[in-house]
């Protein structure tokens, strides 16, 4: 359940609604209000505003004027209830903007990722001395260059050789590729051997999913 930002005292509302008035006055556009709405409660605050002094101040505080401060405030939260659940709804409005506006924060609990099922699938684009380019495709979308949900790229191990390696069992880590294409430098001692590649996706939490197939090629100069 969402925390209570409208203030309990008259007093705390009062500061509370002077704030919200003036921001919502100028920026009503941006908040995804009207124009009508945005001068509604430049009106209904200016009422409680006037309403509450007269119901503070000893010299005019009365049965009467605490009981119009009381209307007042009634009027006022309602209609600032109505424009913040307009406000909150646009997708538009920062978390940093409804701070500023006095609006709680709505906050749930992040969906835990999974690890990931599929695979990569590694197409080979060109290769330059000392380097290889290639791409990604996921094993269950293979028709778009896309990582799988959760992922947050591929990490990239590598056997160097004079054949080619069937498995990752030797291979050597390359570091994460986040974006496709990826390229692939090596050192120069490496001309003429065969670098088999492999990847496997990995979530920010450092979760992995199966092995590629391996792709092998040439390290040219």
């Amino acid at each position: 359940m969402a925390a209570p930002y409208i203030p309990t005292t008259d007093s705390g509302f009062a500061s509370w609604s002077a704030n919200f008035e003036a921001l919502v006055a100028v920026n009503f556009a941006a908040y995804g209000l009207t124009s009508g709405q945005a001068t509604a409660y430049t009106t209904a605050d200016g009422d409680y505003q006037t309403a509450y002094v007269a119901a503070t101040n000893p010299g005019t505080r009365t049965p009467v004027t605490i009981a119009a401060k009381d209307a007042a405030r009634v009027t006022a939260e309602a209609l600032a209830r109505e424009l913040a659940m307009i406000i909150k709804a646009n997708p538009l409005v920062s978390d940093e903007t409804l701070v500023l506006l006095g609006i709680t924060v709505d906050k749930f609990p992040a969906t835990p990722v999974p690890t990931p099922t599929t695979f990569p699938l590694l197409d080979f684009l060109r290769a330059t001395p000392g380097q290889h380019t290639l791409q990604w495709r996921d094993s269950e979308t293979p028709t778009i260059k896309a990582k799988p949900e959760g992922a947050i790229g591929m990490e990239v191990w590598v056997v160097i050789d004079t054949t080619p390696a069937a498995t990752p069992e030797d291979a050597v880590y390359f570091g994460s590729k986040t974006k496709s294409p990826f390229s692939l430098d090596y050192a120069e001692a490496d001309r003429g051997k065969i670098a088999s590649i492999f990847g496997r996706w990995v979530t920010q939490t450092n979760l992995v999913g199966p092995w590629s197939d391996g792709v092998s090629f040439e390290i040219g100069w």
